[in-house]
C-alpha cells in the first residue's frame, strides 16, 4: 500500500490528532468488553442455578483506576482516554428527554461512555463504544484535515475497501470456495478501441442453462456524521443522492452500474471466454464500508430513489441494492460452507434475506460457519496489536 500515490500513514495522523495511537483505542474497548463479557458470564452463570440476579447498576460500574490493572495502562492514562469519549449523567439525561425520536440514544453514538464522577464509568451500550472506536474513527481524522487531505484520504481509504472486497472474492471463489464461478476485474475487461470504464467487479454464474452476473461497485463513502447519529431519513436521502447515485456530470455508485449494464449489453465491452448474450440476469450491487440504509425498509426507498431517476431499468436487470462489508463478509462466510452464491443474491435481491440478520432468522443463533481467510488474518492482526499496546501475555 505504501506504493499508492494516495497512501497515508492513518496511525500517525490519528496519534497526532488525538495524543494516543489508534490501538490504544481498541485496546480500550477490548478491555471493556472483556470485563463486561465476564459479568455476563457469571451472572448467566447464577441464572442458570436458579439464583436469579437482581439488577444492580453497580455491577457494571467501570473504575478506571483498577478494571486495565492487568495491563501496562496506568490508572492517569485509563482515566483520561475514557473522558475522551465521555458524557456526564446530567448532559445524557438531557439530551435524551430532547430527542426527536428518530433513534434511541443518539447521545451515545457520539460520547459512549457516562463519566459517573472521579474514576467511574459506565457504558450503557457496548455496541455503541465500539462503533464509536471503529467506525468513527474516520470521522475523527477526517473532520480535522484540511480539503486536499481530506480527498486524499477519501482515496487511500477507497483503494482499502477495494482491495478488501476483492480478497473476500477471492475467498468465495478460490480453492476454499464456489470455483465453478468467475469473476473479473476492470483490467480483464476488453473494450472496443477508445473506450474504458465498467464496474471494479463483475462475477459470473452458471444457474440452470444459463448465466447469471453480479456487477459490483465499491464505495467506501459513508453517510455524514449528523446522518449517522440522527438516523433522519431525509438527511440519509441526501446523502445516498449524493455519495450513491450521483448527477448526470458526476456519476456515483448507481448510475456507474447503469452505464456499465449498458455498455456490456451493448457489447462495448466483454470478459474473456464469456458470451454476453448468455446473461440471463444482472444484479447490480453497490458494496460499502458502512451499513448504509440503517433500517430494512429504506433498501426498497434507495431502489425506487435509482429507478426513480431513470436508471437500471434495462430489461432482466434486478433492483439495485446495498451491501455493506460486514454483509459481504457474511455472504463470503456462507458460500464457504457450501451455500450457492447466486440463489442468495437472488434472495437478498427479493429482500428475502437480508444478510444483517441472518444470524437470527436462518440460524436461531447457532454457529455462522467458517469465517474467510482474509477476515480471519484480519482479527488476528488486530488481536496481536491490542495485545502489544495493552502489554498482555498471550497464554
Amino acid at each position: 500500500m505504501k506504493h499508492d500515490p494516495n497512501w497515508m500513514d492513518i496511525t500517525e495522523i490519528y496519534r497526532k490528532l488525538m495524543g494516543f495511537q489508534i490501538n490504544r483505542l481498541f485496546g480500550l474497548a477490548f478491555g471493556v468488553y472483556s470485563t463486561y463479557g465476564a459479568l455476563g458470564v457469571e451472572l448467566n452463570e447464577r441464572w442458570r442455578g436458579k439464583d436469579i440476579p437482581q439488577p444492580n447498576l453497580g455491577n457494571w460500574i467501570l473504575d478506571s483506576s483498577s478494571f486495565l490493572k492487568s495491563t501496562c495502562i496506568s490508572p492517569t492514562d485509563a482515566r483520561q482516554l475514557m473522558l475522551k469519549f465521555s458524557t456526564s449523567p446530567s448532559l445524557f439525561a438531557s439530551d435524551e428527554s430532547q430527542s426527536d425520536g428518530v433513534f434511541d440514544f443518539t447521545h451515545l453514538k457520539t460520547s459512549p461512555i457516562v463519566h459517573l464522577g472521579g474514576s467511574k464509568f459506565c457504558v450503557p451500550v457496548l455496541d455503541y463504544l465500539i462503533d464509536r472506536m471503529t467506525i468513527r474513527a474516520y470521522f475523527d481524522i477526517f473532520d480535522n484535515l484540511g480539503s486536499t487531505d481530506r480527498g486524499k484520504f477519501g482515496f487511500f481509504l477507497g483503494n482499502i475497501v477495494e482491495r478488501y472486497v476483492y480478497s473476500l472474492i477471492g475467498d468465495m471463489l478460490g480453492p476454499t470456495g464456489m470455483s465453478s464461478s468467475r469473476w473479473y476485474t476492470p483490467d480483464q475487461y476488453v473494450w472496443q478501441k477508445g473506450l474504458s470504464g465498467g464496474p471494479d467487479a463483475i462475477i459470473i454464474g452458471q444457474t440452470g442453462k444459463s448465466l447469471e452476473a453480479i456487477f459490483l461497485e465499491i464505495k467506501s463513502s459513508r453517510p455524514r456524521k449528523q446522518t449517522q447519529v440522527s438516523g433522519d431519513l431525509e438527511l440519509l436521502k441526501i446523502d445516498w443522492t449524493r455519495f450513491l447515485i450521483g448527477s448526470p456530470r458526476e456519476r456515483k455508485g448507481a448510475r456507474q452500474l447503469d452505464q456499465a449494464v449498458t455498455d456490456f449489453r451493448n457489447s462495448k465491452f466483454s470478459l474473456p471466454g464469456i458470451d454476453q448474450n448468455t446473461v440471463a440476469t444482472i444484479y447490480p450491487i453497490i458494496v460499502t464500508l458502512d451499513q448504509w440504509p440503517f433500517f430494512l425498509k429504506n433498501y426498497q426507498a434507495f431502489a425506487e430513489d435509482v429507478r426513480a431517476e431513470g436508471l437500471l431499468r434495462q430489461p432482466q436487470v434486478m433492483p439495485i441494492d446495498i451491501w455493506s462489508c460486514f454483509d459481504f463478509e457474511t455472504l463470503c462466510s456462507r458460500v464457504i460452507s457450501g451455500g450457492q452464491i447466486f440463489q442468495i443474491v437472488r434472495h437478498r435481491s427479493l429482500g428475502e434475506d437480508y444478510l444483517p440478520l441472518w444470524f437470527q432468522l436462518n440460524l436461531g443463533g447457532s454457529a455462522p460457519g467458517p469465517n474467510s481467510p482474509t477476515l480471519e488474518k484480519s482479527w488476528d492482526k488486530l488481536r496481536d496489536a491490542m495485545v502489544a499496546d495493552l502489554g498482555l501475555k498471550e497464554e
